[in-house]
């Protein structure tokens, strides 16, 4: 989890904002805690899957499942949206409703 602190504390920030809980941060520990706390639930499990999903090791290329196309994604033709993470495998295909990769 080490390796992607820094993206998970930005998503962290943003939650704690838009859920309106900033001030309840007052101390370390209480950030400490509420860290912890987030990254155990299903938002937070869910951010580390996909951040474990985008985040390629060293010298591998995250979107080396997808071709551009006159300067957009798109993976046998079909355009990939401008939100959607990289392509996860080459077989992953992208369902519009649920917004995810589907394996």
């Amino acid at each position: 989890m080490i390796r992607y602190l820094k993206p998970l504390l930005t998503e962290f920030e943003t939650y704690l904002c838009l859920s309106a809980q900033e001030s309840t941060i007052q101390t370390l520990e209480d950030a400490k805690r509420r860290f912890f706390y987030w990254s155990s639930s299903q938002t937070g499990k869910h951010t580390i899957a996909r951040l474990e999903q985008t985040t390629a090791p060293p010298g591998e290329d995250i979107y080396r499942y997808e071709q551009r196309t006159q300067g957009k994604r798109t993976y046998f033709g079909r355009h990939i949206p401008d939100h959607a993470p990289p392509r996860p495998t080459d077989r992953a295909v992208w369902d519009d409703e649920a917004r995810e990769w589907i394996p």
